[in-house]
């Protein structure tokens, strides 16, 4: 459940209208993908709940309110368009989850590990829904298939780097290059959606600034949840691509022998943690300055709360960090003067 904030609250009973639509769903679809659907509905992007789960309203959960934001931005009143527009993200959302956890190793759910066509039908009936869509809003010869087929393209290739991409001591995990190309998967299926808003309102003049949010944004949030995922991420193939151990690795006097203590390290290092948050703090700034050329009040007053967010979460680590630096001198100091 996300809080009373006024970025989420005031589309509260649009969410729940898609939230019973998934329902719908996952009740009509065949018996051999149920479960798997159940499991990317409720555990793994939660879409749907078993139990409220509370968000603090500065964390930051953009899909499906991007598409209510910048509808009211760009002057889409059509409530049943904006509806299916809203639906699109969550749709290419549940499509591009499940080819990763494909490619990158399938989930038990029930204590099964789900066969791979399960996986593959299960995302083609998502992405069949996604462009199903978009093929009742735009003819044929519409701007918008161009800009979807871009975007596609944008997303393949984001496959191939992952897969061929490999640290090495000359990797700047922070730097605009990496993140760009760590966290571009993520505009790439976004923007179809608020493009078709651009282009319904015939504000496609906006696109690229819409473009350049994404990208802003999006590569703040690659280091916010490189910080949320570093213990899983360890465990995973070329680290998942994380900022974090990349940075830590960087760091690390025995790369050979790179651990936990090294991550942990970098987050009792003063420097460390000014130069990843404020890292993170820049793209943020960057993507409110797009959503403030774009003309999205409800936009900027996210980033405004991301911005607040990770602003305390990093104060509040260097506060911490001082703490622990002043118990560890006083033990110390006792131990020494016994």
């Amino acid at each position: 459940m996300v809080p009373d904030h006024p970025i989420y609250s005031d589309f509260r009973n649009e969410v729940k209208r898609l939230e019973r639509r998934h329902d719908r769903e996952l009740v009509s679809f065949p018996r051999q993908i149920g479960a798997i659907a159940h499991y990317y509905l409720n555990k793994r992007l939660l879409i749907l709940n078993d139990k409220d789960i509370e968000f603090d309203e500065r964390l930051g959960r953009p899909v499906p309110y991007l598409a209510f934001w910048f509808a009211d931005a760009f002057g889409l009143k059509d409530k049943q368009t904006i509806r299916q527009l809203a639906a699109s993200l969550m749709y290419i959302s549940l499509w591009v989850s499940i080819r990763d956890d494909l490619q990158d190793g399938r989930a038990a759910v029930g204590g099964k590990t789900v066969c791979e066509h399960a996986y593959v039908y299960l995302a083609n009936i998502y992405y069949s829904k996604y462009t199903d869509i978009f093929r009742e809003m735009f003819p044929p010869e519409s701007r918008f298939w161009y800009i979807l087929t871009d975007c596609l393209d944008q997303w393949w290739k984001y496959n191939s780097w992952s897969f061929l991409f490999s640290y090495n001591n000359n990797t700047d995990p922070l730097s605009k290059m990496f993140l760009s190309k760590a966290s571009s998967y993520l505009p790439a299926i976004i923007l179809p959606t608020l493009a078709a808003i651009a282009l319904l309102t015939k504000n496609h003049m906006k696109i690229p600034l819409v473009a350049g949010f994404l990208k802003h944004y999006w590569m703040g949030w690659k280091i916010v949840d490189d910080i949320r995922d570093w213990e899983k991420d360890l465990k995973v193939r070329k680290y998942n691509h994380s900022s974090i151990l990349y940075y830590s690795l960087k760091k690390a006097s025995k790369q050979s022998r790179f651990g936990p203590e090294d991550v942990i390290s970098t987050f009792l290092d003063e420097n460390s943690i000014k130069k990843i948050y404020n890292a993170m703090l820049e793209f943020y700034k960057a993507a409110r300055r797009d959503a403030q050329k774009v003309g999205s009040v409800y936009v900027s007053k996210f980033m405004d709360t991301q911005i607040e967010f990770h602003s305390d979460e990093r104060d509040c680590l260097l506060r911490s960090r001082l703490q622990f630096i002043r118990n560890l001198e006083n033990v110390i100091e006792k131990y020494i003067d016994s």
